[in-house]
Protein backbone atom coordinates (compact mmCIF):
# COMPACT_ATOMS: atom_id res chain seq x y z
CA UNK A 1 0.00 0.00 0.00
CA UNK A 2 2.27 2.80 -1.25
CA UNK A 3 2.13 6.29 0.21
CA UNK A 4 2.74 8.55 -2.76
CA UNK A 5 3.86 12.09 -2.09
CA UNK A 6 3.82 15.33 -4.03
CA UNK A 7 7.19 16.96 -4.59
CA UNK A 8 8.77 20.28 -5.46
CA UNK A 9 11.68 20.70 -7.81
CA UNK A 10 12.56 21.92 -11.26
CA UNK A 11 10.66 21.46 -14.52
CA UNK A 12 12.10 22.10 -17.95
CA UNK A 13 11.15 25.43 -19.51
CA UNK A 14 8.51 24.46 -22.10
CA UNK A 15 10.03 26.84 -24.65
CA UNK A 16 13.35 24.96 -24.41
CA UNK A 17 12.08 21.40 -24.02
CA UNK A 18 12.90 20.29 -27.57
CA UNK A 19 16.53 21.20 -27.08
CA UNK A 20 17.00 20.36 -23.38
CA UNK A 21 15.18 17.03 -22.94
CA UNK A 22 17.52 14.12 -23.51
CA UNK A 23 16.98 11.64 -26.34
CA UNK A 24 16.66 7.97 -25.44
CA UNK A 25 20.04 7.02 -23.94
CA UNK A 26 19.95 3.46 -25.26
CA UNK A 27 19.33 4.64 -28.80
CA UNK A 28 22.88 5.99 -29.11
CA UNK A 29 26.26 4.32 -29.28
CA UNK A 30 28.96 5.93 -27.07
CA UNK A 31 30.42 7.67 -30.12
CA UNK A 32 27.00 8.99 -31.13
CA UNK A 33 26.46 10.35 -27.61
CA UNK A 34 29.84 12.07 -27.77
CA UNK A 35 29.00 13.72 -31.10
CA UNK A 36 25.48 14.65 -29.97
CA UNK A 37 26.62 16.42 -26.81
CA UNK A 38 29.13 18.50 -28.77
CA UNK A 39 26.50 19.61 -31.27
CA UNK A 40 23.78 20.10 -28.61
CA UNK A 41 25.45 21.85 -25.63
CA UNK A 42 22.10 22.70 -23.99
CA UNK A 43 20.85 19.10 -23.97
CA UNK A 44 20.57 17.29 -20.64
CA UNK A 45 22.74 14.51 -22.06
CA UNK A 46 25.65 16.82 -21.18
CA UNK A 47 24.79 16.24 -17.50
CA UNK A 48 24.90 12.44 -17.80
CA UNK A 49 28.09 11.90 -19.77
CA UNK A 50 30.12 8.75 -19.16
CA UNK A 51 33.79 7.98 -19.69
CA UNK A 52 33.20 5.37 -22.39
CA UNK A 53 31.82 7.90 -24.87
CA UNK A 54 35.09 9.88 -25.07
CA UNK A 55 37.91 8.93 -27.46
CA UNK A 56 40.71 7.31 -25.48
CA UNK A 57 43.05 10.25 -26.02
CA UNK A 58 40.40 12.65 -24.65
CA UNK A 59 38.99 10.51 -21.85
CA UNK A 60 38.73 12.45 -18.57
CA UNK A 61 39.29 10.98 -15.14
CA UNK A 62 36.19 10.08 -13.16
CA UNK A 63 36.66 13.15 -10.96
CA UNK A 64 36.99 15.43 -13.98
CA UNK A 65 33.94 13.90 -15.62
CA UNK A 66 31.69 14.26 -12.58
CA UNK A 67 32.82 17.84 -12.04
CA UNK A 68 32.03 18.59 -15.68
CA UNK A 69 28.57 16.98 -15.41
CA UNK A 70 27.82 19.01 -12.26
CA UNK A 71 29.03 22.22 -13.93
CA UNK A 72 26.83 21.55 -16.96
CA UNK A 73 23.81 21.07 -14.71
CA UNK A 74 24.51 24.33 -12.88
CA UNK A 75 24.89 26.10 -16.23
CA UNK A 76 21.52 24.82 -17.48
CA UNK A 77 19.81 25.98 -14.29
CA UNK A 78 21.55 29.36 -14.33
CA UNK A 79 20.59 29.90 -17.98
CA UNK A 80 16.92 29.20 -17.26
CA UNK A 81 16.56 25.82 -18.93
CA UNK A 82 14.77 24.64 -15.78
CA UNK A 83 12.18 26.55 -13.77
CA UNK A 84 11.83 25.89 -10.05
CA UNK A 85 8.33 24.79 -9.00
CA UNK A 86 7.85 25.99 -5.44
CA UNK A 87 4.48 24.36 -4.96
CA UNK A 88 4.66 20.68 -4.11
CA UNK A 89 2.54 18.78 -6.66
CA UNK A 90 1.87 15.49 -8.37
CA UNK A 91 2.11 15.26 -12.15
CA UNK A 92 0.76 13.14 -14.98
CA UNK A 93 3.16 11.96 -17.70
CA UNK A 94 1.84 10.58 -20.99
CA UNK A 95 3.99 8.93 -23.66
CA UNK A 96 2.50 8.24 -27.08
CA UNK A 97 4.02 6.74 -30.23
CA UNK A 98 2.80 4.64 -33.17
CA UNK A 99 -0.68 4.20 -31.72
CA UNK A 100 0.58 3.21 -28.27
CA UNK A 101 -0.24 5.43 -25.31
CA UNK A 102 0.50 5.19 -21.57
CA UNK A 103 -0.23 7.69 -18.81
CA UNK A 104 1.39 7.56 -15.39
CA UNK A 105 1.36 9.49 -12.13
CA UNK A 106 4.70 11.10 -11.24
CA UNK A 107 5.34 11.30 -7.50
CA UNK A 108 7.81 10.70 -4.72
CA UNK A 109 7.75 7.50 -2.71
CA UNK A 110 9.96 6.77 0.26
CA UNK A 111 13.06 4.66 -0.35
CA UNK A 112 11.69 2.47 2.44
CA UNK A 113 9.24 1.08 -0.15
CA UNK A 114 12.26 -0.30 -1.99
CA UNK A 115 14.37 -1.23 1.02
CA UNK A 116 11.54 -3.17 2.69
CA UNK A 117 10.49 -5.00 -0.47
CA UNK A 118 7.16 -3.26 -1.05
CA UNK A 119 8.44 -2.02 -4.39
CA UNK A 120 8.82 -5.45 -5.94
CA UNK A 121 11.72 -6.29 -8.23
CA UNK A 122 11.95 -8.88 -10.98
CA UNK A 123 15.57 -8.54 -12.15
CA UNK A 124 19.06 -8.69 -10.71
CA UNK A 125 21.34 -5.73 -11.34
CA UNK A 126 24.89 -5.48 -12.64
CA UNK A 127 27.27 -4.48 -9.85
CA UNK A 128 29.51 -2.23 -11.94
CA UNK A 129 26.48 -0.33 -13.29
CA UNK A 130 25.21 0.29 -9.77
CA UNK A 131 28.66 1.53 -8.74
CA UNK A 132 28.80 4.00 -11.65
CA UNK A 133 25.37 5.40 -10.78
CA UNK A 134 26.27 5.84 -7.11
CA UNK A 135 29.42 7.71 -8.14
CA UNK A 136 27.30 9.87 -10.44
CA UNK A 137 24.88 10.77 -7.64
CA UNK A 138 27.77 11.56 -5.32
CA UNK A 139 29.28 13.87 -7.91
CA UNK A 140 26.19 15.55 -9.37
CA UNK A 141 23.62 15.27 -6.57
CA UNK A 142 20.53 15.27 -8.77
CA UNK A 143 18.11 12.89 -10.44
CA UNK A 144 15.97 13.58 -13.47
CA UNK A 145 14.51 10.46 -15.08
CA UNK A 146 11.58 8.97 -13.11
CA UNK A 147 11.80 5.29 -12.25
CA UNK A 148 9.07 3.36 -14.06
CA UNK A 149 6.70 1.48 -11.76
CA UNK A 150 3.64 -0.64 -12.58
CA UNK A 151 0.55 -1.37 -10.55
CA UNK A 152 -2.39 -3.67 -11.25
CA UNK A 153 -4.86 -1.66 -13.29
CA UNK A 154 -7.68 -0.11 -11.26
CA UNK A 155 -10.76 1.48 -12.82
CA UNK A 156 -10.95 4.12 -10.11
CA UNK A 157 -7.45 5.39 -10.86
CA UNK A 158 -8.03 5.24 -14.62
CA UNK A 159 -11.12 7.41 -14.22
CA UNK A 160 -9.31 9.98 -12.08
CA UNK A 161 -6.36 10.14 -14.48
CA UNK A 162 -8.75 10.57 -17.41
CA UNK A 163 -10.51 13.44 -15.65
CA UNK A 164 -7.27 15.16 -14.64
CA UNK A 165 -5.77 14.86 -18.12
CA UNK A 166 -8.67 16.78 -19.68
CA UNK A 167 -7.07 19.97 -18.39
CA UNK A 168 -4.51 21.84 -20.50
CA UNK A 169 -1.03 20.31 -20.16
CA UNK A 170 1.89 22.41 -19.01
CA UNK A 171 4.24 20.65 -21.44
CA UNK A 172 3.52 18.90 -24.74
CA UNK A 173 6.18 18.19 -27.35
CA UNK A 174 7.32 15.56 -29.84
CA UNK A 175 10.85 14.27 -29.32
CA UNK A 176 13.29 13.59 -32.14
CA UNK A 177 12.33 9.91 -32.24
CA UNK A 178 8.63 10.66 -32.69
CA UNK A 179 7.54 10.01 -29.09
CA UNK A 180 5.07 12.61 -27.79
CA UNK A 181 5.66 13.64 -24.17
CA UNK A 182 2.79 15.39 -22.35
CA UNK A 183 2.89 16.64 -18.75
CA UNK A 184 0.05 17.86 -16.54
CA UNK A 185 0.54 19.44 -13.10
CA UNK A 186 -2.25 18.40 -10.74
CA UNK A 187 -3.69 21.62 -9.34
CA UNK A 188 -7.05 20.36 -8.04
CA UNK A 189 -6.43 19.53 -4.37
CA UNK A 190 -9.66 17.56 -4.05
CA UNK A 191 -8.92 15.24 -6.98
CA UNK A 192 -5.27 14.96 -5.96
CA UNK A 193 -6.33 13.81 -2.49
CA UNK A 194 -8.61 11.20 -4.05
CA UNK A 195 -5.75 9.99 -6.23
CA UNK A 196 -3.45 9.62 -3.21
CA UNK A 197 -6.19 7.70 -1.40
CA UNK A 198 -6.67 5.37 -4.36
CA UNK A 199 -2.95 4.58 -4.50
CA UNK A 200 -3.00 3.84 -0.78
CA UNK A 201 -5.34 0.96 -1.64
CA UNK A 202 -3.02 -0.48 -4.32
CA UNK A 203 -1.62 -3.72 -2.83
CA UNK A 204 1.74 -3.81 -4.65
CA UNK A 205 4.01 -1.75 -6.83
CA UNK A 206 6.28 -3.41 -9.39
CA UNK A 207 9.60 -1.93 -10.44
CA UNK A 208 9.73 -2.25 -14.22
CA UNK A 209 12.43 0.06 -15.60
CA UNK A 210 15.04 1.48 -13.24
CA UNK A 211 16.39 -1.39 -11.13
CA UNK A 212 19.91 0.04 -11.22
CA UNK A 213 18.80 3.61 -10.51
CA UNK A 214 16.65 2.50 -7.58
CA UNK A 215 19.48 0.50 -6.04
CA UNK A 216 21.91 3.38 -6.59
CA UNK A 217 19.63 6.00 -4.97
CA UNK A 218 19.18 3.74 -1.94
CA UNK A 219 22.93 3.23 -1.60
CA UNK A 220 23.45 6.98 -2.01
CA UNK A 221 20.82 7.65 0.68
CA UNK A 222 22.51 5.21 3.05
CA UNK A 223 25.78 7.11 2.57
CA UNK A 224 24.04 10.42 3.25
CA UNK A 225 22.37 9.07 6.40
CA UNK A 226 25.69 7.81 7.70
CA UNK A 227 27.30 11.22 7.11
CA UNK A 228 24.42 13.29 8.51
CA UNK A 229 24.24 13.28 12.33
CA UNK A 230 21.04 15.35 12.11
CA UNK A 231 19.25 12.99 9.73
CA UNK A 232 15.46 13.28 10.13
CA UNK A 233 14.06 11.23 7.25
CA UNK A 234 12.62 14.30 5.54
CA UNK A 235 15.69 15.02 3.42
CA UNK A 236 15.29 14.84 -0.40
CA UNK A 237 17.64 11.86 -0.65
CA UNK A 238 15.07 9.73 1.20
CA UNK A 239 12.77 9.59 -1.84
CA UNK A 240 12.56 7.92 -5.22
CA UNK A 241 11.14 9.88 -8.15
CA UNK A 242 8.73 7.44 -9.81
CA UNK A 243 6.14 7.36 -12.57
CA UNK A 244 3.42 4.78 -11.88
CA UNK A 245 1.57 3.20 -14.80
CA UNK A 246 -1.27 0.65 -14.90
CA UNK A 247 0.19 -2.70 -15.92
CA UNK A 248 -2.02 -3.08 -18.99
CA UNK A 249 -0.59 0.05 -20.62
CA UNK A 250 3.07 -1.02 -20.53
CA UNK A 251 4.83 -2.60 -23.50
CA UNK A 252 7.73 -5.03 -22.95
CA UNK A 253 10.47 -5.86 -25.42
CA UNK A 254 13.35 -8.26 -24.79
CA UNK A 255 16.95 -7.44 -23.98
CA UNK A 256 18.84 -9.55 -26.49
CA UNK A 257 22.40 -10.72 -25.91
CA UNK A 258 25.69 -10.79 -27.79
CA UNK A 259 28.92 -12.57 -26.84
CA UNK A 260 32.44 -11.64 -27.85
CA UNK A 261 33.80 -15.15 -28.64
CA UNK A 262 32.97 -18.87 -28.59
CA UNK A 263 35.07 -19.66 -25.50
CA UNK A 264 37.59 -21.72 -27.47
CA UNK A 265 35.03 -23.73 -29.44
CA UNK A 266 35.08 -24.03 -33.19
CA UNK A 267 31.84 -23.13 -34.98
CA UNK A 268 30.94 -26.77 -35.58
CA UNK A 269 31.74 -27.73 -31.97
CA UNK A 270 29.63 -24.88 -30.65
CA UNK A 271 26.59 -25.65 -32.81
CA UNK A 272 26.84 -29.37 -31.99
CA UNK A 273 26.95 -28.61 -28.27
CA UNK A 274 23.53 -26.95 -28.52
CA UNK A 275 21.74 -30.00 -29.89
CA UNK A 276 21.47 -31.66 -26.48
CA UNK A 277 19.16 -28.90 -25.22
CA UNK A 278 17.66 -27.53 -28.45
CA UNK A 279 16.30 -28.50 -31.79
CA UNK A 280 18.66 -26.57 -34.06
CA UNK A 281 17.37 -25.33 -37.41
CA UNK A 282 19.79 -23.37 -39.61
CA UNK A 283 18.07 -20.60 -41.55
CA UNK A 284 21.21 -19.26 -43.19
CA UNK A 285 21.31 -15.68 -44.44
CA UNK A 286 18.27 -15.86 -46.70
CA UNK A 287 16.55 -12.46 -46.51
CA UNK A 288 13.16 -14.10 -47.10
CA UNK A 289 13.47 -16.08 -43.86
CA UNK A 290 12.29 -14.19 -40.77
CA UNK A 291 14.46 -15.28 -37.81
CA UNK A 292 12.39 -13.44 -35.20
CA UNK A 293 11.34 -15.66 -32.25
CA UNK A 294 7.62 -16.31 -32.50
CA UNK A 295 6.85 -17.91 -29.13
CA UNK A 296 8.21 -18.79 -25.72
CA UNK A 297 10.77 -21.57 -25.95
CA UNK A 298 12.24 -20.24 -29.19
CA UNK A 299 15.62 -18.49 -29.36
CA UNK A 300 17.10 -16.97 -32.50
CA UNK A 301 20.89 -17.08 -32.92
CA UNK A 302 23.14 -15.21 -35.34
CA UNK A 303 26.70 -16.38 -35.85
CA UNK A 304 29.15 -15.76 -38.69
CA UNK A 305 26.39 -14.19 -40.78
CA UNK A 306 24.06 -17.17 -40.51
CA UNK A 307 20.78 -17.34 -38.57
CA UNK A 308 19.63 -20.32 -36.52
CA UNK A 309 16.36 -21.06 -34.73
CA UNK A 310 16.77 -22.91 -31.42
CA UNK A 311 13.72 -24.61 -29.96
CA UNK A 312 14.13 -25.71 -26.36
CA UNK A 313 13.62 -29.43 -25.82
CA UNK A 314 10.91 -30.30 -23.26
CA UNK A 315 13.42 -31.68 -20.77
CA UNK A 316 15.13 -28.27 -20.34
CA UNK A 317 11.92 -26.32 -19.61
CA UNK A 318 11.10 -26.82 -15.90
CA UNK A 319 7.41 -27.00 -15.08
CA UNK A 320 7.76 -26.23 -11.36
CA UNK A 321 9.89 -23.04 -11.51
CA UNK A 322 8.36 -19.98 -13.22
CA UNK A 323 11.70 -18.16 -13.50
CA UNK A 324 13.76 -20.98 -14.99
CA UNK A 325 11.10 -21.56 -17.65
CA UNK A 326 11.74 -18.15 -19.24
CA UNK A 327 13.80 -18.01 -22.41
CA UNK A 328 16.42 -15.63 -20.99
CA UNK A 329 17.06 -18.09 -18.15
CA UNK A 330 17.13 -21.10 -20.48
CA UNK A 331 19.63 -19.16 -22.61
CA UNK A 332 21.79 -18.47 -19.55
CA UNK A 333 21.58 -21.98 -18.08
CA UNK A 334 21.90 -23.97 -21.29
CA UNK A 335 24.23 -21.84 -23.45
CA UNK A 336 25.84 -18.77 -21.89
CA UNK A 337 26.99 -20.53 -18.71
CA UNK A 338 27.89 -24.12 -19.58
CA UNK A 339 28.97 -23.62 -23.21
CA UNK A 340 30.29 -20.05 -23.40
CA UNK A 341 31.65 -19.79 -19.84
CA UNK A 342 29.61 -16.72 -18.84
CA UNK A 343 28.66 -17.62 -15.28
CA UNK A 344 28.10 -14.12 -13.97
CA UNK A 345 25.89 -12.16 -16.39
CA UNK A 346 26.04 -9.20 -14.02
CA UNK A 347 29.68 -8.45 -14.73
CA UNK A 348 31.24 -10.58 -17.50
CA UNK A 349 32.81 -8.21 -20.07
CA UNK A 350 32.38 -10.82 -22.82
CA UNK A 351 28.59 -10.34 -22.61
CA UNK A 352 26.66 -7.31 -23.86
CA UNK A 353 22.99 -6.48 -24.21
CA UNK A 354 20.94 -5.26 -27.19
CA UNK A 355 17.78 -3.46 -26.00
CA UNK A 356 14.48 -3.24 -27.78
CA UNK A 357 12.21 -5.13 -30.11
CA UNK A 358 13.80 -7.61 -32.50
CA UNK A 359 15.67 -5.82 -35.28
CA UNK A 360 17.43 -8.11 -37.74
CA UNK A 361 19.63 -5.42 -39.24
CA UNK A 362 20.65 -4.08 -35.84
CA UNK A 363 21.74 -7.53 -34.64
CA UNK A 364 23.64 -8.17 -37.86
CA UNK A 365 25.37 -4.81 -37.42
CA UNK A 366 26.39 -5.75 -33.87
CA UNK A 367 27.98 -8.97 -35.07
CA UNK A 368 29.69 -7.15 -37.93
CA UNK A 369 31.27 -4.83 -35.35
CA UNK A 370 33.15 -7.67 -33.64
CA UNK A 371 30.71 -9.62 -31.49
CA UNK A 372 30.84 -13.29 -32.51
CA UNK A 373 27.34 -14.50 -31.67
CA UNK A 374 24.01 -12.84 -30.84
CA UNK A 375 20.82 -14.27 -29.34
CA UNK A 376 17.23 -12.97 -29.50
CA UNK A 377 14.42 -14.14 -27.21
CA UNK A 378 10.66 -13.77 -27.09
CA UNK A 379 9.50 -10.92 -24.77
CA UNK A 380 8.14 -11.64 -21.30
CA UNK A 381 4.46 -10.88 -20.66
CA UNK A 382 3.67 -8.22 -18.06
CA UNK A 383 1.49 -10.66 -16.09
CA UNK A 384 4.40 -13.13 -15.92
CA UNK A 385 6.73 -10.40 -14.67
CA UNK A 386 4.30 -9.55 -11.86
CA UNK A 387 3.93 -13.23 -11.02
CA UNK A 388 7.71 -13.57 -10.70
CA UNK A 389 7.94 -10.52 -8.44
CA UNK A 390 5.03 -11.74 -6.29
CA UNK A 391 6.86 -15.03 -5.79
CA UNK A 392 9.92 -13.14 -4.50
CA UNK A 393 12.04 -14.38 -7.40
CA UNK A 394 14.24 -12.46 -9.81
CA UNK A 395 15.24 -12.90 -13.41
CA UNK A 396 18.75 -12.40 -14.81
CA UNK A 397 19.81 -8.79 -15.37
CA UNK A 398 18.49 -7.16 -18.51
CA UNK A 399 15.59 -9.57 -19.02
CA UNK A 400 13.05 -6.92 -20.01
CA UNK A 401 13.12 -3.67 -21.95
CA UNK A 402 10.23 -1.21 -21.59
CA UNK A 403 9.58 1.15 -24.47
CA UNK A 404 8.75 4.01 -24.94
CA UNK A 405 10.91 5.38 -22.18
CA UNK A 406 10.59 8.48 -20.06
CA UNK A 407 13.34 11.01 -20.62
CA UNK A 408 15.86 12.83 -18.52
CA UNK A 409 15.65 16.59 -18.62
CA UNK A 410 11.92 17.07 -17.92
CA UNK A 411 11.85 16.81 -14.13
CA UNK A 412 14.84 17.67 -11.98
CA UNK A 413 15.10 16.87 -8.27
CA UNK A 414 18.16 17.82 -6.26
CA UNK A 415 19.30 15.25 -3.73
Amino acid sequence: MPAIKSFSGYLVDPAQAQEVVSPGYDAFTPQERYEFTISHPCNYLNVTRSQDEFPENERPSLEQLLASNAANLKRLIDEGAFVYQERSCLYLYRLAVDGHEQTGVVAHISIEEYEQGRLKQHENTRAEHEDRLVQYLEGVGATSSPICVAYSQRDEIDELVDTLSRESPILDFVARDGVTHTIWRLEDDRLTTRLVEQFAAVPELYLTDGHHRSAAVCRYAANRRAENPNHTGDEPYNNLLVAMFPHDQLKISPFNRCVRDLYGHSLSEFVSSLEKSFEVNELGNDATQDPKPTMQGEISMLIDGSWYRLKARPNVVPVDDPVRAFDVVILQEQILGPVLGIHNPRSDPRLEYIPGAFDRRAMESVCDSGWRVAFATHPVAMEDLMRIADAGKVMPPKSTYFDPKMRSGIFLCML
